[in-house]
Formats: C-alpha cells, structure tokens, sequence
C-alpha cells in the first residue's frame, strides 16, 4: 500500500572526494489522496494526521538539522515536526485539521 504516494527518485554525483545526492518526489498524487482523506470521519483518539512524502520529510530533516526517520522515538523530534504540521504554510498536507501538541507524542 503506498497511500498515494510516488517513489521518491534519488540522484547522486560525484564530487571527487564527495558524492552528493539530491532526492526528488511528485506530491501531487500525495494532495490528491489528502483530500479524498479529509473526508473520512476521525476520532481524537486514533487518526490520519497528515501524509508526508519522503522528499518533504527529507528537505524538513535538513533544514531542521534533524533525521526525522531516525530519530522520530525523540519527543524533541517529534515536537520540530508537529511545529511545521501546525503551520498554515503546511495545511495541504494535513488530514486531521485539529492541533498537534505534547499529548500527540508517541514515543
């Protein structure tokens, strides 16, 4: 199952002594699927936050200076991601519109 999501595509280039890899990714089939998602019904105690692309969360690691997929048992973590899910700059990737906070932490 891949939630509409597309494979991200992963480029690498040789810089002589460094080899840089840049990762691509379509998102539209991703906002398609998060609006047919907001129109399933959800309950506060188990639900669809949002579906984030592998390429979004990647760039978000980056900038954040945090591995989001290696460290997402960290409250801390978890906290730096719920601060950009709770940005109206971000509300095409969410599902469940309500606010993320402490209590959503699963650890």
């Amino acid at each position: 199952m891949n939630f509409g999501m597309t494979e991200p595509t992963i480029n690498y280039k040789d810089q002589g002594t460094d080899v840089i890899a840049t990762i691509s990714q379509d998102i539209n089939p991703v906002l398609e699927e998060v609006k047919r998602n907001k129109e399933i019904v959800q309950d506060r105690d188990d639900k669809l936050v949002a579906q984030l692309p592998v390429a979004v969360l990647y760039a978000w690691g980056k900038e954040d200076g945090v591995d989001y997929f290696r460290n997402w048992h960290d409250a801390s973590v978890q906290l730096k991601l719920f601060k950009r899910l709770n940005s109206p700059e971000f509300k095409n990737l969410r599902v469940w519109e309500g606010k993320l906070g402490k209590e959503d932490i699963k650890v």
